[in-house]
C-alpha cells in the first residue's frame, strides 16, 4: 500500500492542513523555521505508528488555542479526526488478490479498501 492523499487536523500547531496529494516519486514539505513540517510528519506517523512511537495525549498534541474547547466538555478527544490517509494497493498487492476481488470494497482490520483507494475507516487516529 502507498500513500497517496493525507490531512492533519487539531494536532499541535496544525489547526487543518487540507487534504494534501503524496506524489508516487517525492513530496517536499517547505517552509520556514517552525512553520510545521515536522509537527506534519509526526502526525501522520500516527496512522500506523510503531510501538516505540507515543500514542496521541490530548493535554500534549491538542492545538493550545483550543485545548480549553477539551476542558469544558465542548470537544470530545476520543472523537477528534486528527490524520487522516488515503492509500492504494501498489501491483504486488493486487496481484494478491484474485480478479474478481480487485474492484470491490472492503473494510479490513479498521482500514476501508474502495476498489484500490484504502482509508481508515474511523477517519484517521484520535486523542485518547
Amino acid at each position: 500500500m502507498k500513500l497517496v492523499k493525507a490531512q492533519v487536523k487539531n494536532y499541535r500547531s496544525i489547526i487543518d492542513s487540507g487534504p494534501f496529494d503524496v506524489e508516487r516519486t517525492k513530496t517536499i514539505l517547505v517552509g520556514p523555521n517552525e512553520a510545521g513540517k515536522t509537527v506534519l510528519l509526526r502526525a501522520l506517523q500516527q496512522i500506523n505508528p510503531p510501538d516505540d512511537v507515543p500514542k496521541f495525549e490530548a493535554l500534549r498534541d491538542y492545538p493550545r488555542s483550543h485545548y480549553s474547547d477539551i476542558a469544558t466538555g465542548r470537544v470530545d478527544p476520543a472523537k477528534t479526526d486528527v490524520a487522516i490517509g488515503y492509500f492504494i494497493l501498489d501491483e504486488y498487492d493486487l496481484g494478491a488478490l484474485p480478479p474478481d476481488f480487485r474492484n470491490s470494497n472492503y473494510i479490513v482490520g479498521g482500514w476501508i479498501i474502495v476498489g484500490a483507494i484504502v482509508s481508515k475507516v474511523d477517519q484517521g487516529q484520535r486523542f485518547k
